[in-house]
């Protein structure tokens, strides 16, 4: 078996490496902001994960229509906190890397049983209560 690479859509990483990644960027382009440093960049932010580019740009997409962060450059390349991170629920970020679809398979089904009981535990933590133990 030898599937279609244009039939591959979404992250390749297991959910819960989505998801520990997701956070860390989500951290990492926050704490930079928050420092007065300005934009984290694609390269800053591959060096610290080791991960791959498109691994990198592929969070960032989901990232940015989830609303948590922001282009600043028009090649794509640097990225802020779009809002407070006091108002971004941890929950927000992982449903923005591991939303459902209205197309539901059977993975996203069981993914969204996971958002429904793994999430909700997580409460009103926001990305600014992870930041503040950073």
């Amino acid at each position: 078996f030898k599937p279609e690479r244009e039939m591959i859509s979404g992250h390749i990483q297991p959910p819960f490496q989505q998801i520990a990644e997701a956070l860390t960027v989500v951290l990492l382009i926050a704490y930079k902001h928050r420092r007065g440093e300005g934009a984290s960049t694609i390269n800053e932010l591959m060096k610290h994960l080791r991960v791959p580019s498109s691994v990198i740009s592929s969070y960032l997409s989901d990232l940015e229509n989830g609303g948590i962060i922001l282009s600043v450059d028009s090649r794509r390349n640097a990225y802020v906190p779009y809002r407070p991170m006091t108002e971004v629920r941890v929950s927000d970020v992982i449903k923005a890397v591991y939303g459902i679809t209205c197309d539901e398979t059977l993975g996203e089904a069981i993914a969204e049983k996971f958002l429904g009981y793994g999430v909700s535990g997580l409460g009103d933590m926001t990305m600014n209560d992870l930041l503040e133990k950073v």
